[in-house]
């Protein structure tokens, strides 16, 4: 918009015209500057918010690994303990009917028992150490998404985006304040008028 003509038309005396449309010109390049750090600010409080989102996913993701790893112990001891009580009870009868436990068939099935007891407790901790090490694999995901977030609102000054914003609207206004035109402009009460080859206004 040409403030001076939009002035120059309300009556305003061409000093006045220009005066008013400085200052207008002037506070829509500070409001400028005042939304841009607005904008940025609003984008680092994001990314802030974003990263601590981040770390705790990433804590729940532990805690959720160490839970799978208790749960595995813990049900691994309780194969331990079932079995031993089925390898009691196996021997208690094998001996109450007189066999031997040391060779042949009774020896051959506590065998079998503390086999198969051992690969249940293997798998048993094998399944929680894979629970865990998923968990751990989001862990890192989630820390490796809390440092990209970091670094974004690290990245992000709310004061350099308002300065860049009052630096280069400013520059505009002085280019159309300061660029010579072709144009005429009419003065309330004086003839206002530029030369022909371009130049600053002047009266006659």
């Amino acid at each position: 918009m040409c403030f001076p003509a939009v002035f120059a038309a309300l009556g305003a005396s061409a000093t006045t015209a220009a005066t008013l449309s400085t200052v207008a010109s002037v506070a829509g390049t500070a409001f400028s500057a005042i939304g841009a750090m607005n904008q940025a600010q609003a984008a680092q409080d994001q990314a802030n918010y974003n990263a601590a989102v981040a770390d705790n996913n990433a804590k729940l993701a532990e805690y959720k690994a160490q839970d799978a790893q208790q749960r595995g112990e813990l049900e691994a001891q309780k194969v331990q303990r079932e079995a031993a009580q089925l390898r009691g009870a196996q021997r208690a009868t094998m001996a109450a009917r007189g066999l031997s436990l040391s060779e042949g068939t009774p020896l051959s099935l506590l065998e079998q028992t503390d086999y198969f007891s051992a690969t249940d407790v293997a798998t048993t901790r094998t399944n929680a150490g894979k629970e865990a090490w998923a968990n751990r694999v989001q862990k890192a995901n989630f820390e490796t998404e809390a440092m990209s977030n970091r670094a974004t609102a690290s990245s992000i000054s709310p004061l350099m985006a308002g300065a860049t914003s009052l630096i280069s609207s400013a520059s505009k206004v002085a280019d159309k304040w300061y660029t010579p035109s072709a144009g005429a402009a009419v003065n309330s009460g004086s003839s206002w008028s530029v030369s022909n080859g371009g130049g600053y206004g002047r009266f006659y």
